[in-house]
């Protein structure tokens, strides 16, 4: 017993624990954050939005493998080097013994990597278990791949404990120290060092090198001179480590159009914790106690000096005319433009087309045959809903030869749905110009399931430092912001869209020759939805009553009218998607040329299935297409099931997951209430349609073994063969082949 008391002793007392002790009192804020890498790499914490999955499966240049994790250990050992960094400033002054050694921060540095080795050991089981499951067994490419991050991790190790933080007096040394006496900072060291002198934390052993303990001997006198001189050369070589950390941001910054510096997002992540464990240190340091609490005031500070409206219109919509008038969003300017007369236009606009397009029809069956007509409602979900969307409208294209979507009249939904559905309608026109190629290849569809996330992030991460430079675009200018960043990837990755105006579909909208799509994202001011369409929709802004007059209250806005002035006509179609999509701190909610400035955001947010747009569009238009039609379906593409189909998803979720996903489960708890709704919008059409409905549901779920698929605008292979396998369920499958069926059936 005796021997183990001591053994635990022996443990307890040795620099490495008690520095994870010091920490545990002193440095809460910083161990905060290995907490969340923790959480997050052992899937506890946001791994409804796929964040594990940016660390177990980086994405470079379109491909996952040895580069990817290098650069992903070239983050990790940043960031371990700005934790032992962090920690030595704040700390080390603590354990005055250290600088009676020969190299004291090499020293500090090998005693406190208790944490970071706790984590690459975690990391690296978390990440073969991981490959295990995606390549459905062992491979050694898995421990190939994996010696890439800890190459990176040696590399950044290399180049700053041995190349910058040697004790000579180089250059480098000494303009750090003349750098932080010129911001009297020495002041702060003599007292750091004053403290430290009478500090006496009990440390009976320590590694000396990485392969040698030693005691140490508390009892030597220290030197207050040495103690100083040892703390500033070392506080000098922390300041150059800093400004190398903002450098190296700076320059993945400024060349982020170049994709060779677009780097994982998970290496964005560690160099924006890397400044943050830098910045904790740096308050730390000059206001000791108070540091971390003046941080926050700081960062709150620069929140709220952030909304002040210098330029209200930061986040602007690519293409639009922000120099004419803005818009005046008032009550009684919106009832002008959702007049009974315009409303009615708009009605006889729409019944034109449907006219047109069943005329179409009959021109190659018989004057007396009638068509078929789907309406698809398509939810939101990310890449993942993008990505299921784009191959459900491929395969269903190619079953029916491509019937399906020419008796598709009406599209709308939500978020990365309509990304989805808006790429396979581009993919139709192309095709019609030029049939060379076929679109059935997956290789169209594998288009959309290429990341997004990497250039963003690292826009997040860089415009806390760098302002938005101005890109030219038509006539104008707008700022490249992580929203225009956004576009620019989409467009790189889809190879389609590149300078498409909202108007370039008009003529296709108004000949018929391709289902009208209507976006419908929120605005943010008052709720109400905003209606972006290529052709007027002003009926859906307002509704009717049983004697065919109009409702007091305006519900919507139309875009094209509302904004006409401001070249609405001319937005540029991306712009229009990612306003439909614009997900939380990942794209900013675009600012519409209005007075007040109208913000807009996802449109998910109100109805993530698209079945109130499509509700009303039957209401108008039902009896039309109950006369003059064979037959109407309504196909629900969704990212998951409905609450109807599956009631015991939310329960089967134990407290403990949903106290570390607050987030994930505040989305379910939605997604759930606005499937009950749902069912209202679904009962509504049967009732305009008098019963003659249709209703099909493809739907994405989670495989056998529970893996799900993330909402991120990032997908790895694990999930695009989840996605594919649930799209050829034997559910799903069958749904389509009772398409195919319908459709023949003319």
């Amino acid at each position: 017993m005796k021997s183990l008391r001591n053994i635990a002793n022996a443990v307890y007392y040795c620099l490495p624990v008690q520095l994870v002790i010091v920490q545990v009192r002193y440095a809460k804020l910083e161990l905060l954050i290995w907490v969340l890498m923790f959480m997050v790499v052992t899937n506890n914490f946001g791994n409804s939005f796929g964040l594990p999955f940016l660390f177990l499966e980086p994405e470079y240049m379109g491909e996952t493998g040895w580069y990817s994790m290098f650069l992903l250990g070239v983050g990790v050992g940043t960031f371990i080097a700005a934790y032992i960094i962090s920690s030595y400033i704040s700390n080390a002054y603590r354990f005055g013994f250290l600088a009676l050694e020969y190299r004291p921060f090499f020293v500090f540095s090998f005693n406190n990597t208790l944490i970071p080795f706790a984590y690459l050991i975690t990391y690296s089981v978390c990440y073969i278990q991981y490959q295990m499951y995606s390549q459905q067994g062992f491979n050694w490419s898995i421990i190939g791949d994996l010696t890439g991050i800890f190459l990176g991790i040696f590399m950044v190790t290399i180049l700053i404990f041995v190349y910058f933080f040697n004790t000579n007096k180089n250059y480098v040394v000494k303009l750090g120290e003349k750098v932080v006496r010129d911001l009297k900072g020495k002041r702060v060291i003599v007292e750091k060092a004053k403290a430290g002198m009478g500090v006496r934390i009990r440390v009976d052993s320590f590694f000396a090198s990485p392969v040698q303990i030693r005691k140490a001997d508390l009892a030597r006198p220290i030197k207050m001179r040495q103690l100083v001189r040892t703390m500033n050369q070392n506080h000098g070589n922390a300041l150059f480590f800093e400004l190398l950390l903002l450098l190296a941001i700076l320059t993945l910054g400024l060349m982020e159009h170049n994709p060779y510096f677009i780097v994982p997002a998970g290496v964005s992540i560690f160099l924006f914790a890397s400044v943050i464990l830098m910045l904790v240190s740096a308050f730390t340091f000059w206001f000791r106690k108070i540091g971390p609490l003046f941080l926050v005031i700081v960062v709150v500070g620069y929140v709220v000096l952030n909304q002040i409206e210098i330029n209200k219109y930061k986040h602007p919509a690519i293409g639009m005319n922000y120099d004419a008038e803005p818009a005046r969003y008032e009550e009684e300017l919106l009832k002008t433009f959702s007049s009974k007369e315009n409303i009615e236009q708009d009605l006889a606009t729409t019944r034109g087309i449907l006219e047109r397009w069943k005329s179409d029809y009959q021109v190659f069956n018989g004057p007396y045959k009638k068509p078929k007509a789907v309406i698809v409602c398509t939810s939101g979900g990310g890449l993942r809903s993008a990505y299921f969307t784009t191959r459900t409208l491929q395969k269903l294209d190619s079953l029916t030869d491509g019937k399906f979507l020419d008796r598709t009249r009406f599209l709308t939904g939500a978020s990365g749905g309509m990304v989805g559905a808006a790429y396979w309608r581009e993919l139709r026109i192309l095709n019609s110009i030029n049939r060379a190629d076929s679109i059935y290849d997956i290789a169209y569809a594998q288009r959309m399931a290429k990341d997004l996330l990497n250039r963003v992030s690292i826009k997040i991460v860089t415009g806390f430092f760098l302002p938005s430079l101005p890109k030219k675009f038509g006539q104008s200018t707008y700022p490249d912001d992580r929203g225009y960043s956004f576009e620019e990837q989409l467009l790189q990755n889809l190879g389609v869209f590149r300078n498409r105006r909202l108007s370039d579909y008009t003529p296709y909208e108004e000949g018929a020759l391709t289902p009208m799509m209507v976006f419908c994202p929120v605005i943010i001011n008052d709720g109400r939805k905003l209606y972006v369409s290529s052709t007027n929709v002003s009926y859906f802004t307002r509704n009717i009553d049983y004697d065919g007059e109009l409702e007091e209250a305006v519900t919507g806005v139309e875009f094209r009218r509302f904004f006409r002035e401001n070249d609405a006509d001319s937005i540029n179609f991306p712009t229009v998607l990612r306003m439909n999509a614009s997900f939380p701190a990942i794209t900013p909610y675009v600012r519409l040329p209005s007075e007040p400035v109208l913000q807009v955001m996802d449109a998910g947010i109100a109805d993530n299935y698209g079945l109130e747009t499509a509700n009303r569009f039957l209401g108008h238009f039902g009896d039309w297409l109950r006369r003059n039609t064979s037959g109407v379906m309504l196909l629900q593409i969704r990212d998951s099931r409905s609450v109807t189909m599956k009631q015991s998803e939310y329960s089967s979720r134990n407290s403990i997951q949903e106290l570390l996903n607050p987030i994930g489960g505040t989305y379910r708890a939605l997604n759930m209430s606005a499937d009950l709704v749902n069912d209202e919008y679904l009962h509504s059409m049967k009732q305009s349609m008098r019963g003659e409905l249709d209703i099909e549901t493809i739907f994405y779920e989670e495989d056998t073994s529970g893996f799900r698929a993330s909402l991120s605008w990032h997908l790895t292979r694990q999930e695009i063969v989840s996605i594919e396998e649930s799209l050829n369920n034997e559910l799903n499958w069958g749904t389509m082949d009772r398409i195919r069926k319908w459709l023949a059936d003319e």
